[in-house]
């Protein structure tokens, strides 16, 4: 079983009675989201996250948890403006889904401590997070899809074993089998982006998605696309998590971000390195911190490249 702690802070506010004429009032906390995935995950080794030298077939790959998960998730724990926000978030390629995971886990986190009774006297009477997560991946093996469903029920407390779809006040999360080489219309319907009650998409993820060069093209192109859809209503951006191998240089990634009208800016390593260090990533008693110093995040956006 795989367990993290993800440590971030969060402030919210508590809407005043209608019947008086006072502003809302600041709630602040400290958090300490601890996550665990109730299935055997694989770790992949130092050697091994090369993929190219990985003994690990590809039928399990979705059953593997990559460095780059982490480093999206220790990125995502300063992003306050996504955990408390009403709006769409959707992961390509999510395999395991743990930064989505995360963000779900994160909203229901805020809610418990925005609602606790120290802080206001009604959950009632709180702003909730309305955070819509949608996971999507070619084709999930049985296990890992009770693995994310298991993750779902405990942070639920409720059994999920029969739905692909779980809601909340604090989130609601969806999975939804997507390949990016699929119509991009096949996505956004399965998923009701299109419709009215549906909360805009801001944010895409993509988690170590670029380890089969023949895919670059399509992966891009489902980003690109997405961005635009997103954009329609407010600034909709990518972050991707990529673990650098030989064959996706940082001027490479340019390269295909261009060729797609995106603008690329990779994050400061130094600033989530500082949060991995924090999370307490445990699997079975070992940690697996020195393979980070190979992982890059980059935010995607539409325009030219920085």
């Amino acid at each position: 079983m795989l367990r993290f702690s993800v440590p971030f802070t969060i402030a919210g506010k508590r809407k005043a009675a209608e019947s008086t004429a006072q502003p809302p009032t600041s709630v602040c906390g400290d958090c300490n989201l601890r996550i665990d995935v109730q299935f055997p995950v694989y770790l992949p080794t130092d050697q091994n996250t090369q993929l190219e030298n990985t003994n690990e077939p590809r039928c399990q790959w979705d059953q593997l948890m990559w460095p780059c998960s982490f480093a999206l998730c220790a990125v995502l724990s300063s992003r306050q403006d996504i955990i408390l926000s009403k709006c769409t978030v959707l992961e390509i390629g999510a395999g395991l889904a743990l930064p989505s995971l995360f963000l779900y886990h994160a909203a229901h986190a805020c809610k418990a401590l925005l609602c606790e009774p120290q802080c206001c006297t009604s959950c009632e009477d709180l702003d909730h997070p309305d955070l819509n997560v949608v996971v999507t991946d070619g084709k999930w093996s049985l296990s890992t899809k009770q693995a994310i469903r298991g993750s779902i029920c405990k942070c639920n407390q409720q059994d999920t074993s029969d739905s692909d779809r779980s809601h909340d006040r604090a989130a609601s999360l969806q999975m939804i089998e997507y390949d990016w080489c699929q119509p991009l219309g096949e996505v956004v319907e399965a998923s009701r982006l299109s419709q009215e009650h549906t909360p805009a998409l801001k944010l895409v993820l993509a988690s170590d998605v670029l380890y089969e060069k023949a895919d670059w093209d399509d992966v891009f192109s489902s980003i690109a696309g997405l961005l635009l859809f997103g954009s329609r209503e407010q600034e909709c951006i990518c972050l991707m998590s990529v673990q650098v191998r030989s064959c996706n240089s940082a001027c490479l990634l340019s390269r295909y971000a261009l060729k797609y009208g995106l603008r690329m800016h990779t994050l400061d390593q130094e600033a989530w390195l500082q949060k991995i260090e924090l999370m307490q990533i445990n699997h079975e008693g070992a940690a697996f911190n020195s393979q980070y110093r190979d992982v890059a995040v980059i935010e995607l956006k539409l325009g030219e490249t920085e």
